[in-house]
């Protein structure tokens, strides 16, 4: 259920106050509030007369690249937004109470006065979370070094208007609406190199360099705690707010895809996994994930289990922190951004970034090596000859070859990801080979659910 109210001052300050009440047997009944300010600029481009779609979709993309501008942190959410949407289908529609979906009413909450304001002439609210989708990404790049993300699709249809089957959290059957949705199984962090290619080719028909291209959305954004279990505040990588190729620098050795093996797989930081214990919020599981660390070696699950760490709360305060610059400034010495030349391996450092067991996969092939907790038997590095080899090195992953490329060419990476993500926003609907400029799409047949090796946990 959701209860809006507007108010607006003489000022024209309009704060909108979003209360959605979910409730669930897997989790506790919560109350998720969200306040919007929005200034005389912001209520402004709210209110653009508009008379065809396209000015529909321009209108509002001008008012999400506002609402970015004002918190950059709904740039990645609005990714996210976007891939969980369109799992199964982009229907502007997701269950907000599944565990999978944790955080994103926020950015539903965020893009809901775009929506009464501009789902008209055909321009529906499954549009508008993928107008928002692409926005967040095409904002997100450096400057210096840009692709161009062009919004050519509308017509999208939501659950309301499919007549879908919406589900609450205890599979009961409820009206449908934007957070109201099917029930949808997502990956599991957990999945290795061959499910994570299964997964995608079943799902949108991404071959191994669309996936590995897709993945590196993961350049975007943090993981949380209490959304996911994972403790990556800072993110996958440093610049979480950036969209370049960060993601594979950190995962792969090398200045060239045409390094040699040992240089791509032992020029990287020596990722070590770390357990992370969540007995202290309710309903999120315990984790298994990597950190660069210092040494050589796989697993450390012992004192630093992250045992009653404070449960941190949704906000995004700790995003400029000043105890964190200095360190950020001498991390960044050591990358290499853009065109610059080749970073520090960094093997004595730890720089704050996480990877899951699925990211990992993108370099090493640990089938066989997984429990089902997500706990690795293998390493990654092989460890030096004075340290005794707990275990064994992971086998290398044969996506690695497409990693060195995006690793060193972040121009081809962009490239591929801005195709691939249009490729995604399009799930379940048929262009026709439309060349217009705006091009009217039509649902087809996609497969609803996928298979239950990949029921998230």
């Amino acid at each position: 259920m959701e209860h809006w109210r507007t108010t607006c001052t003489s000022l024209g300050m309009c704060t909108i106050l979003v209360l959605i009440l979910a409730t669930g047997a897997s989790i506790p009944t919560v109350m998720i509030t969200q306040v919007l300010s929005l200034d005389d600029e912001m209520v402004g481009l709210l209110h653009v007369n508009v008379t065809t779609p396209r000015e529909a979709i321009d209108a509002a993309r001008t008012a999400i690249e506002s609402l970015i501008k004002r918190n950059p942190r709904l740039s990645p959410q609005f990714v996210r937004l976007g891939f969980k949407d369109c799992v199964g289908g982009c229907d502007g529609c997701l269950a907000v109470a599944d565990p999978d979906n944790r955080g994103l009413e926020v950015p539903i909450a965020a893009l809901n006065p775009v929506v009464d304001a501009y789902s008209k002439h055909g321009v529906t609210r499954a549009d508008l979370w993928a107008l928002a989708a692409m926005t967040g990404a095409d904002v997100a790049q450096h400057p210096r070094e840009r692709v161009d993300f062009k919004f050519e699709h509308y017509g999208r249809q939501t659950c309301e208007m499919s007549r879908e089957t919406c589900r609450d959290i205890n599979k009961g059957i409820v009206p449908c609406d934007a957070t109201h949705g099917p029930h949808r199984r997502f990956p599991s962090a957990d999945l290795t190199t061959h499910e994570l290619l299964r997964f995608f080719d079943q799902s949108f028909g991404f071959d191994m360099r669309q996936t590995v291209a897709i993945m590196g959305a993961h350049t975007l954004g943090r993981l949380r705690r209490q959304n996911s279990g994972f403790d990556g505040e800072k993110g996958w990588v440093d610049h979480q707010e950036r969209l370049d190729n960060e993601y594979y620098q950190a995962l792969v050795g090398g200045n060239s895809p045409n390094d040699s093996l040992d240089v791509q797989i032992n020029d990287t930081p020596n990722w070590q996994q770390r357990f992370i214990d969540n007995r202290n919020l309710p309903s999120v599981l315990d984790r298994y994930q990597w950190e660069p660390k210092r040494g050589n070696g796989g697993n450390h699950n012992g004192d630093d289990s992250n045992d009653g760490r404070d449960n941190k709360d949704d906000s995004d305060d700790n995003d400029n922190d000043n105890d964190n610059r200095d360190k950020r400034g001498e991390n960044d010495r050591n990358r290499r951004h853009l065109r610059s030349g080749k970073r520090n391996t960094r093997d004595n450092e730890s720089l704050g970034e996480v990877m899951t067991n699925v990211d990992i996969a993108l370099v090493r092939d640990m089938e066989g090596f997984l429990a089902g907790d997500g706990k690795a038997s293998c390493e990654f590095k092989e460890r030096s000859n004075r340290e005794q080899n707990r275990m064994r090195t992971c086998p290398v992953a044969h996506t690695l070859p497409q990693m060195a490329i995006y690793n060193s060419d972040n121009m081809a990476w962009l490239k591929d990801f801005r195709d691939v993500f249009t490729k995604m926003l399009l799930c379940g609907y048929d262009d026709h080979a439309c060349s217009h400029d705006l091009c009217y799409v039509k649902p087809r047949p996609v497969r609803k659910e996928t298979p239950s090796i990949f029921d998230s946990d």
